[in-house]
């Protein structure tokens, strides 16, 4: 079955839905599947040998319901696709709940189907990724999500009027967001249980004056943001992205700009011309990272040469935005790689992306909340579960933006009033619990040294939990113990990261929200390579290991905190 195709299985294979547990069901009428959906109950007279057999010889049971389309991820079938009734039994055995529970991967179903699981939730990263080349656009595509699943946008500004088991988001700056979704037992001083990560990635920001002219070349001033790896920047094929503030009228307009191809590239020099390159390249950010736009030959020729032409960089803006030059008020943007973010390896097992510090983590924990969300998911939980998109996290978080603002606590306040206690907010803060969900290094295979030998995360292996002692990530023994329940709840493996005592050590939003506000929080994230190049690199297992541990995390929290004896 393992070799069959996805075709071949949506028309020959059967499974009933008495094979699926309740939580495996989108719906009341249980004809829709979640996702990630396992068939588990299945009646064997001899479940360990049974198992073992499996492996080499798969048994094959014939089942009354239709096929189910593996290919799907969100397995809304039609007339001739829906899911049996649950009324439906397997007609070589009789389904009863006390029958053994087998994982779908450890028996019946083909290894094909979970790698399709797989590769089903990466390639839909990868379109939100390719979307996101800025921090404006990344916020914007995650609005659209929250819309569409019943969230309500929210203004600082404005007085809120929440109720249990509804879903709010706000935005500030349009590059940081926050989402949260009321548990039908919430009161003021419950507990909340946070997913955080950051919108913002190292790149090349264009200066306010940036037009630059020498030796017939056109250039763009660029500054750098945060700490790139510079020289992966040059001879790529790169556009512009982010933000215009445009004067429509007697209004100002919140613009976004991605133009879909290469208008600018930082060329290298010629190995001819500097001999040592390959043993001591270290460019100077300030004059060799200057892109080049155009030739002010060319300029000249299709342009005229009219000393008070505004810059080709603003005719191109304006043509894509379809405003006037007068009408641009001001701007933020950045540079980005025109090349798309894909699935590639001999084996199609890794993402070659950019961005993926930290999209991957906004990506999934956002999915993640809508998802814990769906059957009623709220009715019972006492908390509020939230995601904290921050901006600025890559140059210190130190911005009204940034998660070292009064932004999160605020929010959090502002959800904990209640005329029937004043210290509602204080009490929460100890029943609550924050994942700083950011990128780990994965176990680099040519510097191996560079890692702790213990402590080497690898691709494929889980999550990373990041451990400091100084306190550079915010991860304690508690903290740990607590995560550790949800990825076994959640049957998604974790490992754990420690740097070398000779090697820097880097931060995240963890230390600065629990220091801020007295929350236990742990530092954890998916591993890959290249982090911080213009193209990084992880496994495409992490995504779906990303969404089934942050979704679980928001069901399972308030149970795993009651059960503290201490």
């Amino acid at each position: 079955m393992e070799k069959k195709t996805v075709e071949y299985r949506n028309k020959n294979c059967r499974l009933c839905s008495c094979h699926f547990e309740e939580a495996q069901f989108m719906n009341k009428e249980k004809n829709k599947l979640i996702w990630k959906a396992i068939p588990s109950l299945f009646s064997f007279p001899t479940p360990t040998s049974m198992v073992g057999s499996i492996k080499t010889s798969p048994v094959k049971r014939h089942c009354t319901g239709p096929a189910i389309d593996y290919s799907r991820r969100d397995h809304t079938y039609t007339d001739n696709g829906m899911l049996a009734p649950t009324t439906n039994v397997c007609s070589s055995s009789v389904v009863n709940s006390k029958a053994p529970r087998l994982l779908l991967h450890d028996c019946l179903v083909p290894a094909s189907y979970t790698k399709d699981a797989v590769q089903t939730a990466a390639k839909q990263f990868l379109q939100f990724i390719n979307k996101s080349p800025s921090p404006y656009h990344a916020v914007s595509e995650v609005k659209k999500r929250l819309l569409a699943a019943g969230f309500a946008e929210l203004r600082e500004s404005e007085p809120w009027h929440i109720e249990q088991k509804q879903k709010y988001f706000l935005t500030r700056n349009q590059s940081t967001l926050i989402a949260f979704a009321v548990g039908g037992n919430f009161q003021a001083g419950n507990g909340f249980s946070i997913v955080g990560a950051h919108t913002d990635s190292p790149c090349l920001k264009v200066k306010p004056n940036f037009d630059k002219e020498k030796f017939g070349y056109r250039s763009v001033g660029v500054e750098c943001y945060g700490g790139g790896t510079w020289h992966t920047w040059f001879d790529r094929d790169l556009t512009i992205a982010g933000r215009i503030l445009v004067k429509a009228g007697e209004q100002i307009d919140h613009r976004l700009l991605f133009i879909e191809r290469p208008i600018l590239r930082v060329p290298n020099i010629a190995i001819h011309l500097q001999r040592d390159m390959n043993e001591k390249f270290c460019p100077n950010k300030e004059t060799h990272l200057q892109p080049v736009l155009a030739t002010t030959v060319q300029e000249q020729l299709q342009g005229g040469e009219e000393k008070d032409k505004m810059p080709l960089l603003f005719t191109l803006i304006c043509n894509e935005l379809g405003v006037s030059r007068e009408d641009i008020l001001s701007y933020d943007l950045c540079l980005a790689d025109t090349q798309p973010a894909v699935i590639g390896g001999a084996l199609n097992e890794f993402l070659f992306s950019p961005r993926l510090d930290n999209l991957l983590n906004t990506y999934t924990a956002v999915e993640a909340l809508i998802e814990s969300c769906e059957n009623d998911g709220l009715r019972e939980d006492p908390n509020i579960r939230m995601v904290s998109l921050f901006d600025n996290e890559e140059v210190g978080s130190e911005s009204a933006q940034g998660a070292a603002s009064s932004l999160q606590e605020w929010i959090l306040r502002r959800l904990s009033v209640s005329s029937g206690s004043l210290t509602a907010f204080e009490e929460a803060m100890p029943k609550s619990y924050m994942l700083s969900a950011d990128q780990a290094h994965a176990v680099h295979p040519n510097y191996s040294e560079k890692h702790e030998d213990n402590h080497r995360a690898e691709l494929h292996k889980g999550i990373v939990i990041k451990i400091n002692s100084n306190q550079r990530y915010a991860t304690t023994a508690i903290t740990s113990a607590i995560l550790k329940e949800v990825g076994k709840r959640a049957q998604v493996p974790l490992q754990e990261f420690v740097v070398r005592n000779d090697s820097p050590c880097g931060s995240t939003i963890g230390p600065i929200m629990a220091a801020k506000l007295g929350m236990p929080t742990a530092d954890i994230g998916a591993p890959q390579l290249s982090m911080h190049s213009i193209r990084e690199m992880c496994c495409t297992t992490s995504v779906m290991q990303c969404i089934m541990l942050y979704k679980e995390y928001f069901k399972s929290y308030p149970s795993v905190y009651a059960s503290l004896n201490f």
